[in-house]
């Protein structure tokens, strides 16, 4: 497990500041960083940033995706994806991201 002081967690939060992105995604399993620790780093700093997860854990409401829900993405996609999974993800997410009005 990563610590939140991590160099690849560092450097993620370190990008996200100066890029100031409208919206990450993130990947649950990722080759050096694990997805969940790096929403919980985000949502530490961005508390208001939509954040969608990607991952084959999602299928049928595992437990990865619950966990990435109560740390604070904003949404998911299962991989593999139809050619909407994203469009989608993006459409629910935005309305829900304006509706709480709060800064980033």
């Amino acid at each position: 497990m990563l610590e939140p002081t991590s160099p690849r967690i560092t450097a993620l939060l370190q990008q996200v500041r100066a890029l100031e992105p409208d919206i990450v995604t993130l990947d649950i399993e990722m080759p050096e960083m694990n997805g969940l620790e790096a929403l919980g780093a985000l949502r530490k700093e961005h508390a208001r940033l939509p954040i969608i997860m990607f991952s084959t854990l999602t299928v049928g409401g595992g437990k990865a995706t619950l966990d990435a829900l109560s740390l604070g993405a904003s949404d998911f996609v299962t991989k593999p994806s139809g050619p909407g999974g994203l469009t989608n993800a993006l459409a629910r997410t935005a309305p829900a991201e304006a509706a709480r009005g709060a800064p980033r």
